[in-house]
């Protein structure tokens, strides 16, 4: 039986695991389990045993001698450190916790949202578009039609039911989605003939992200009575807008506004999605005042993919990072849900890892204008990734190699992050960042990554704050 922490001899060495961090603020340090995203608060008066214990083997009597707390108080701690994995007997232990991290999170994908790309034409041309900017020249845009819309749902049910995923989501995306009404039509239409039939789980999800200019009183009234919930993109103030979507084309932001208002008339379920940029930070104060003005219960900031030509600067990964947080304490205290930081909050909160930032990562599909099948539409123009097409009634995204391969992107397996504290609350960011920029799909997404960072040590201090 392995012996516990009380039963060691005075001599046997003890150490923190691997895994384990500490953070200093103030007259406070934090201990933090970076995969059971466990964190334990001590005064600085603890600092002393705390380092000999996370820098080097230190035994038992030394830890004893270093200890604020009487010997038998220390022990007690020691015991309870053990139970917890913080501290390990030996390397071993380590490792077989990451693998057993590994063995339930990694390579299982299972597919439970959809992309449903009903064209991939666009009557904006926004500077940062991932999409666009990775399409050759000579791309030749089309639309779906309503047959193959129908039967990309088809397809998306024979995935569901060897998923399990009882919560789908389909979302209408482009390109402009409202360019192709009848093809959204379509689809919807089926979602509901297969949700009557039991084809299709009724607790499934439709949403359409537009950037607002072709919303009509029709449109929104379709959507509120089927439940589609719609997210307007749309950067904040006019300024800011026309600059980065509109080409400063201001006209066009009053009719993004039209629409917007059109939807909240209707009573539809409406958020707004927000890309931010260089400009973007700088004037962020401004974006949080409009976002509360818009009387929304949730918004998406969203990082933007320098997907060449679009550009960003050195310290744009530090700023981004700094606006996200910024911007969930301010919306929070409004009741206004912030998807990005709201993520990471739940899997601090709940102490459940969170293996991927993207549903690409073997848990979504995208379909093209075609019936392509796919992982990622920023690869919608090179059409790499793109493994079969809608009418494959034999495809199985659980064993399919490359969904596999997506399913294996993930922080908790990438070398550089074994060693990063955000290793179970990161999610890894953009693969297709990653391989854009660095020419490998496993690469770390370094703008992701200064968030993660960031945002892991705002959630440890601001839960010693409630705490205390």
């Amino acid at each position: 039986m392995k012996k516990t922490t009380t039963e060691f001899d005075s001599q046997m060495a003890l150490k923190l695991s691997r895994f384990c961090y500490m953070f200093e603020r103030k007259d406070a340090i934090c201990i933090y389990h970076a995969l059971g995203i466990s964190p334990i608060y001590f005064s600085k008066d603890f600092l002393p045993m705390f380092n000999a214990l996370l820098h080097e083997k230190g035994k038992r009597a030394d830890i004893y001698a270093l200890s604020p707390l009487k010997q038998e108080d220390t022990a007690d701690l020691l015991s309870k450190l053990e139970a917890k994995k913080f501290i390990v007997v030996d390397d071993d232990e380590d490792s077989r916790q990451l693998h057993n991290f590994q063995i339930k999170y990694i390579g299982k994908p299972s597919v439970g949202l959809m992309y449903l790309l009903v064209t991939d034409s666009c009557n904006l041309a926004c500077s940062y578009c991932y999409i666009k900017n990775n399409m050759p020249k000579d791309h030749c845009f089309t639309q779906m039609t309503p047959d193959c819309a129908a039967q990309a749902i088809l397809f998306f049910s024979r995935q569901l039911a060897l998923s399990g995923v009882q919560d789908p989501l389909v979302i209408f995306y482009g390109g402009e989605p409202l360019l192709n009404m009848p093809a959204l039509t379509a689809a919807i239409e089926t979602i509901e003939k297969l949700k009557n039939s039991g084809a299709l789980p009724h607790a499934i999800r439709t949403s359409v992200v537009t950037n607002g200019t072709l919303v009509t009183p029709e449109k929104a009234r379709f959507f509120k009575s089927h439940n589609i919930s719609v997210s307007v993109s749309i950067d904040g103030p006019e300024m800011l807008t026309a600059s980065l979507r509109l080409q400063g084309k201001n006209t066009l932001y009053h009719e993004i506004l039209k629409g917007f208002e059109i939807l909240k008339n209707e009573g539809v379920d409406l958020g707004v999605s927000c890309t931010l940029n260089d400009a973007s930070v700088e004037q962020f104060d401004a974006i949080l005042e409009w976002v509360s003005a818009q009387k929304v219960t949730n918004v998406g900031f969203n990082i933007v993919r320098p997907i060449p030509p679009f550009t960003v600067s050195p310290e744009y990964p530090d700023k981004v990072a700094d606006a996200l947080i910024r911007g969930y304490e301010s919306l929070n205290t409004q009741g206004i849900h912030e998807d990005r930081m709201g993520r990471k909050v739940k899997a601090f909160a709940e102490g459940k890892p969170y293996p991927y930032d993207c549903a690409g990562c073997g848990n979504q599909i995208v379909v093209t204008p075609q019936g392509k099948v796919g992982l990622c539409a920023g690869f919608l123009g090179t059409g790499k990734y793109f493994v079969t097409d809608i009418n494959d009634t034999a495809f199985d995204h659980r064993t399919d190699s490359t969904f596999m391969l997506w399913s294996r992107r993930s922080p908790l397996v990438t070398k550089e992050c074994l060693t990063c504290p955000a290793i179970a609350v990161c999610g890894g960011g953009c693969p297709y960042s990653a391989e854009i920029n660095k020419g490998n799909l496993q690469a770390v997404d370094d703008i992701f990554c200064a968030h993660a960072k960031k945002t892991l040590e705002y959630l440890i201090w601001s839960l010693h704050a409630r705490l205390h």
